[in-house]
């Protein structure tokens, strides 16, 4: 089983690190990408949309060849929702975790962040308008981010954090039945996310049809703060 791993904002692939040992060596194969404009994947802010986002990821798991389970995280939910609605055949199963979701007739990134994040995680960010970009507090990022991880473990994820197109937040992302609605779609809900809280990420599952709502007790980013639970979720949901 090919699984693609997409991160959200103001991060890159390396955030995926601390999950990808539990993969080793089994039945599913783990794969990440570096949307363009995040991290070593430079492009300017300006030039990074939701439709470049898309293109990197139906251009990915094209490379992985066959269609293959699409895993994505916060901001990502949109991005994945876009790529399937795009690129139906790339893709046989989406896993949602602590994701924006958008509605059937459209939805911009930018209006459920407002209505749907947490006051802390909409007044650590740092607008650049020259670089067309926002960046994140990094003296208040655990707090709000890893607020469940420990030691070490936060250090490393603080390193992941980097610039965040604007572009992309403006983008509506519609989708119709056809297309995203006729993919097998799961979603992992976090009870202890200070990004979205959980009854903000509960409205949001309602904006389409989840054959399963996985729940775990964690932070914004199970995948550093507890990636063995994180981990045996993942592998449930795609058996």
């Amino acid at each position: 089983m090919q699984i693609l791993f997409v991160h959200g904002g103001s991060h890159d692939e390396n955030c995926w690190d601390h999950i990808k040992p539990y993969f080793s060596g089994g039945e599913l194969n783990i794969h990440t990408i570096t949307l363009c404009g995040h991290g070593s994947n430079r492009l300017h802010g300006y030039r990074v949309s939701m439709s470049t986002y898309v293109q990197d990821v139906c251009c990915k798991a094209e490379q992985i060849g066959g269609p293959c389970v699409l895993v994505g995280h916060s901001m990502a939910g949109m991005v994945i929702s876009a790529a399937a609605e795009a690129r139906p055949d790339l893709f046989c199963h989406l896993i949602y975790v602590a994701a924006m979701v958008p509605e059937r007739k459209g939805s911009r990134l930018i209006t459920l962040a407002t209505k749907y994040s947490n006051r802390e995680a909409k007044t650590i960010a740092k607008i650049n308008f020259f670089s067309g970009t926002f960046s994140l507090d990094h003296n208040r990022v655990k707090e709000v981010f890893y607020n469940e991880c420990e030691g070490i473990s936060v250090q490393l994820a603080e390193r992941y954090l980097c610039q965040q197109p604007i572009r992309p937040f403006l983008s509506s992302v519609k989708w119709t039945q056809d297309k995203l609605g006729s993919i097998a779609k799961d979603y992992i809900e976090c009870s202890l996310d200070k990004v979205m809280s959980i009854k903000d990420q509960r409205a949001m599952q309602k904006h389409m049809h989840f054959s399963r709502i996985k729940t775990l007790v964690s932070d914004h980013s199970p995948f550093i703060s507890m990636p063995d639970k994180f981990f045996m979720c993942i592998a449930k949901l795609v058996k």
